[in-house]
């Protein structure tokens, strides 16, 4: 353990130290930042399961613990209590905490609530008022129109404007099952989106719509046209060139996977795809995966039986047009061993800091060679956001930057393969839960935990020590922390004390009745340190 202790630390003046720790830039079990909630909102949407249906939309994004940190969210507003869940990611925004109602709510003010398993609570007030007279976007209007092949993975999307006044439009685009958010615009008066380079996957179908909004910074009503579908690939003759036959065991489950990718053709122009096995069984390809690193695949999941018979199988497919493909695949069943879960880092429901995350396991034993694959998921289970390139290497690091988001829970797992190109057999470890903790440069500290507009605040130096990211500045407002300050993790925090209740100037000096440091460094500079009564 590595040990900064102050007593008594009074506020009154300037303290400037560096505390410098060499090591892991992973939160310990029991350490990790307060929550933050980013945005929250109140909004009635009409039309937004079928035409005329009228729900109350309770959204939240937040930064701080994972799902399994937190204790309760909550929005309360007259007459009731409405609980939020992590339901879906955002490709921009990452997890979201969700609550529909099948109605429209009172109007009023609804305090929105997290609080997390150490007792700490975060708070926002939203306002929200009816109203009914938001008009429609004209559906025919829009363009890509329905089931269209685009040939690209920026589409431009477009619609007329409604002849109403000063209104607000926002574009939603998720994946064809609506598993996650893949493109979500800014609340603008526009009404053409090039959508971003590096969001959608090529030879993948996606789903889109429109929603008029009353106000572009205090949203509380819309109306949602209907949604249209797209293919980011352009339609040719159906292709089964990519085509995979897998067993797949895990702990407690075991079954079969068939896919195929880039067929060339989207859902709605397939008049059927299967695969057939060497005993004659037919399986429907009806499901399919969807991922933010690569084209979807169309497939099927099979548990019985298993393991699934040797030898060839046979795809096909056949499009609206009455084109036809067969190919086959051979398939030979290996049992592959498990990875050892207890030697898998990080463990369950870890933080990270750094702009890097590493992975790492025990290698197997026995012929191989086998191929290892760090799989990351959202929080959900319902998007692969990452897959890392096989490997014989029994760990890697991956960067944060352009994969995932800060602030924001995923899930990883490993996945073991016989074949870096056409495996046969996986096998795959449990999921486990880890948070990429946001960057938070400047915290602020004040004794009644109300520091003015700056945000993160705390009330105590030790919940912002908690929640700071190495390279921090942690500023103090005047008065008297009554603290013993433990620092168990390996950090660079910079503490600048004194400062006044708006942290807009500091003054006087800084005083500390006892100071203890283990294993570690203390920096002073910018003032003076007062050690004593």
């Amino acid at each position: 353990m590595k040990n900064l202790q102050i007593g008594k630390l009074i506020g009154i003046g300037v303290l400037a130290f560096l505390v410098v720790f060499m090591g892991m830039p992973l939160k310990k079990a029991g350490a990790f930042p307060s929550s933050v909630i980013e945005d929250a909102g109140v909004v009635s949407c009409n039309s937004f399961y079928s035409i005329g249906t009228i729900v109350t939309i309770f959204y939240a994004y937040t930064s701080g613990p994972s799902p399994e940190d937190v204790v309760s969210f909550t929005a309360t507003g007259p007459s009731k209590v409405f609980n939020l869940t992590p339901v879906i990611s955002s490709r921009q925004r990452g997890l979201t905490y969700i609550h529909v109602e099948n109605s429209v709510v009172n109007n009023g003010s609804y305090e929105f609530e997290v609080t997390d398993r150490l007792g700490r609570k975060a708070s926002v007030v939203k306002n929200f008022t009816y109203n009914s007279t938001l008009p429609r976007v004209d559906v025919s209007s829009m363009i890509p129109q329905n089931q269209a092949y685009v040939g690209t993975t920026t589409p431009t999307l477009s619609f007329d404007p409604v002849p109403a006044g000063n209104v607000y439009y926002k574009v939603y685009l998720a994946d064809y099952d609506g598993h996650a958010f893949w493109y979500m615009s800014s609340v603008t008066q526009n009404t053409s989106f090039a959508v971003p380079a590096g969001l959608l996957q090529p030879n993948t179908p996606y789903t889109w719509y429109v929603r008029v909004i009353d106000s572009d910074t205090d949203p509380q009503n819309c109306n949602q046209s209907e949604s249209l579908t797209f293919n980011t690939g352009t339609k040719g003759l159906p292709d089964l060139t990519t085509k995979f036959v897998t067993s797949f065991e895990g702990s407690g489950f075991a079954g079969n996977w068939f896919g195929v990718r880039n067929i060339n053709v989207a859902p709605w122009d397939i008049s059927y795809l299967k695969v057939t096995s060497p005993d004659s069984t037919v399986y429907n390809m009806n499901g399919r995966n969807f991922y933010f690193c690569k084209p979807a695949d169309y497939c099927i999941t099979s548990f019985s039986p298993f393991p699934i018979p040797d030898g060839s199988y046979t795809f096909e497919i056949q499009d609206d047009e009455g084109h036809h493909v067969t190919e086959s695949s051979n398939y030979l069943h290996n049992q592959l061993p498990f990875i050892a879960e207890d030697s898998m880092t990080p463990d369950n429901n870890a933080y990270f800091d750094s702009d890097t995350l590493s992975f790492s396991w025990n290698p197997l034993d026995g012929p191989g060679p086998y191929y290892y694959r760090v799989r990351i998921k959202d929080y959900n289970n319902k998007v692969i956001w990452y897959d890392s390139s096989l490997s014989t290497e029994p760990s890697i690091t991956i960067p944060v930057s352009g994969n995932l988001l800060r602030g924001s829970s995923y899930k990883w797992q490993l996945v073991v393969y016989d074949s870096p190109t056409q495996p046969d057999n996986m096998t795959f470890s449990s999921l486990r839960t880890f948070t990429i903790n946001q960057l938070n440069t400047i915290l602020y500290v004040n004794t009644d935990g109300l520091c003015g507009d700056k945000t993160p605040c705390y009330d105590s130096i030790q919940e912002a020590i908690n929640a700071a990211s190495t390279g921090a500045v942690i500023l103090i407002a005047q008065g008297t922390y009554d603290e013993s300050l433990v620092l168990d993790e390996s950090k660079a925090l910079t503490l600048q004390g004194g400062w006044d209740s708006t942290f807009t100037s500091p003054s006087g000096e800084t005083k500390t009745n006892s100071m203890t440091i283990s294993n570690g460094t203390v920096v002073f500079n910018e003032g003076c340190l007062a050690i004593g009564e």
